[in-house]
């Protein structure tokens, strides 16, 4: 019963995996087949699963910020307190 329940386990991550990794022209095509037999699945299938930022060819939407250098971190040592 425990292997059961872990192919299981292991075979919806993989599932979960390769729908987060195909592309959104895959996951499109998938959604118009299944969508003439069940809407509902077709919708979750069709949804984004990230931002899309790794489809884009294009430059980004908004210009990178400038980066400030950041000021050195400086450490203190403790002193130590005379114990009673």
């Amino acid at each position: 019963m425990q292997a059961v329940i872990v192919t299981l386990i292991v075979l919806v991550a993989a599932g979960y995996a390769a729908w987060y990794a195909m592309p959104r022209r895959w996951r499109a095509a998938l959604a118009r087949r299944v969508g003439s037999r069940r809407p509902q699945l077709a919708a979750v299938i069709a949804r984004d699963p990230g931002c899309g930022a790794c489809e884009s060819c294009g430059p980004c939407s908004t210009p990178p910020k400038e980066t400030t250098v950041a000021a050195p971190v400086s450490r203190h040592s403790r002193s130590k307190s005379p114990t009673a």
